[in-house]
């Protein structure tokens, strides 16, 4: 009976060994599991899978996570691989994130350690230094200043919003696998593009019909008479681009604008003569993007 009742607890250990060993988590599995907390909004549980690096962690919360995936949702993770040595591992994996203008596919590689009978990622977030080259007044992160220093962000979409549909900064996307970001510059949007062009049509159309002002532009060494312009615009060639180095989000645009009608101009007895044909005005102006119809002229009648 000794005998028997020892060979039952030599299967039955060996039973829970092997049940132990089938039930084991495998690392893809932690891996997986923090894209999908961050899916769902919960910091708290993406912060729990793993190690959180030192550093400046005021930006690993739910409201920063929240403006992250407003700016592109997070979906369809899966495992691309899995190279496994003793008790660590490193999962490659990819991702979808949802922009509101397109879709784009992330591949990123997390690293985990064996622990217990499951594993824990070696960090759940990456230190991230933003290089912001211009427009910065115009840019924030969940309503604060976007930080000089280096922080720690959650995997995603970079969460950094701006004040106006005029500018954006692009696909900017936080890797855990220690890809470093590109320096941040601004860009133009086509909404911005729009309304940059139909400010400076609606300038040059009140001049092209007569209505003189301080901010009508004229061909250089032109004698153009002020509100002598008489004719039909066609604005062509505009170039819309954000200054580098102003805080505030100013544009500079250049480019041409045509007056095809009549306009007069002084002669060499500083007498108006009237001129018909097509007239080539130069654009050359700025605005900031908040406010694309004060634009400031740097030729002027």
């Amino acid at each position: 009976m000794g005998v028997l009742a020892s060979l039952v607890a030599l299967i039955g250990g060996g039973l829970i060994t092997v049940q132990a060993w089938l039930t084991e988590s495998a690392p893809q599995t932690s891996a997986v599991a923090y894209f999908r907390a961050l899916a769902r909004d919960d910091a708290a549980a993406a912060l729990a899978l793993g190690n959180v690096p030192s550093g400046v962690r005021t930006y690993l919360t739910r409201e920063v996570l929240q403006a992250s995936l407003d700016i592109a949702k997070i979906s369809n993770v899966r495992v691309l691989s899995v190279h496994r040595s003793g008790g660590t591992a490193d999962v490659t994996l990819q991702y979808q994130l949802d922009y509101k203008t397109r879709r784009i596919t992330v591949t990123d590689k997390v690293s985990a350690v064996r622990h217990g009978r499951s594993w824990r990622l070696t960090t759940t977030a990456a230190p991230v230094h933003l290089r912001v080259q211009s427009g910065a007044n115009r840019m924030s992160i969940a309503g604060t200043p976007v930080p000089k220093q280096t922080v720690l962000f959650f995997a995603g979409a970079l969460p950094v919003n701006l004040d106006t549909p005029n500018l954006d900064i692009g696909m900017q996307v936080v890797h855990l696998n220690g890809s470093v970001l590109k320096a941040i510059q601004p860009r133009v949007t086509p909404a911005g593009n729009q309304a940059v062009g139909a400010a400076i049509e609606d300038v040059v159309a009140r001049c092209a019909r007569g209505q003189a002002s301080a901010r009508c532009p004229q061909p250089a060494d032109s004698r153009l008479v002020p509100g002598s312009l008489r004719g039909t615009l066609s604005v062509n060639d505009l170039t819309i681009t954000v200054d580098k180095l102003n805080a505030n989000g100013l544009l500079r645009i250049t480019g041409t604008a045509a007056v095809t009608g009549s306009y007069q101009e002084l002669n060499f007895e500083n007498v108006p003569e009237t001129k018909p044909g097509t007239l080539e005005l130069p654009i050359d102006a700025r605005c900031y993007a908040t406010d694309p119809g004060q634009l400031d002229w740097k030729a002027t009648t």
